[in-house]
């Protein structure tokens, strides 16, 4: 997916450039998963259908100050400069070989005082965004099909490279545990907090592939390092079908 992240990111640039005169610094500065994040502080809200290749919904979520600075306090001009981001993205990505085909609607936006839930979303990505002298941050957030689909477009890719899946490479992700918090507290905690998750010492931990659970495995010691033991593990064509 960064590949599209970079794509939206030019998109926004452009478009804020054209209609502000002035270009915005726009770094991506973290992705976050919402296993552990179900609500966000936000005063603004923008709700976009995708349609082509999927159904799915995604969402741009920015601050007050941030809100005001590119389009001013008009739900309207918001509205337009999105709808134009997204009209832009939807042209580029078809002219994109190794890219779905995908159309964005912006379809509503809100302006919002109390907190957002995320429990249909399952990604988040975190922009921050520098305006002349003004500093100001934006998250863009994305639900399962979205993720899906990205992963699917790049198992496609390796499939076409004939890449071999005996071959085939990936990072070993351990998931230890889950906690669903809100944005605005985790932001808040400092070095040293503990956070108590949903699991217990006892359970096993998920061994992850593409964001999906191939496998448990229990923590073990390995010449006085970290290791896993393998407890319960996906068919080889479950696992053949996520890579």
């Amino acid at each position: 997916m960064n590949n599209f992240i970079e794509i939206l990111k030019n998109k926004i640039i452009e478009v804020i450039s054209l209609s502000s005169g002035k270009i915005p610094v726009i770094e991506q500065q973290k992705e976050e998963s919402l296993s552990i994040i179900s609500y966000i502080s936000s005063s603004m809200v923008v709700e976009v259908a995708v349609s082509g290749d999927i159904k799915a919904r995604v969402m741009v979520a920015l601050p007050k100050d941030l809100s005001i600075l590119i389009s001013g306090k008009k739900i309207g001009a918001t509205q337009k400069i999105f709808s134009k981001i997204f009209d832009l993205l939807s042209d580029d990505l078809l002219f994109q070989s190794d890219m779905p085909r995908l159309f964005f609607k912006v379809e509503n936006i809100l302006f919002v005082e109390k907190s957002i839930s995320l429990e249909s979303f399952n990604k988040m990505f975190v922009f921050s965004f520098l305006f002349g002298d003004k500093k100001s941050s934006f998250m863009f957030i994305v639900d399962d099909a979205m993720v899906h689909l990205f992963s699917k477009t790049a198992n496609k890719m390796c499939k076409n490279d004939k890449i071999k899946k005996q071959d085939f490479k990936f990072p070993l992700r351990v998931r230890f545990g889950t906690k669903k918090i809100l944005l605005e507290d985790f932001l808040k905690m400092r070095e040293g907090i503990i956070v108590k998750l949903d699991q217990t010492i006892d359970d096993f931990v998920d061994i992850l592939l593409c964001d999906f659970v191939i496998a448990q495995a229990k923590i073990v010691t390995v010449d006085g390092g970290l290791g896993i033991k393998i407890v319960k593990k996906k068919t080889k064509e479950d696992i053949l079908t996520i890579i």
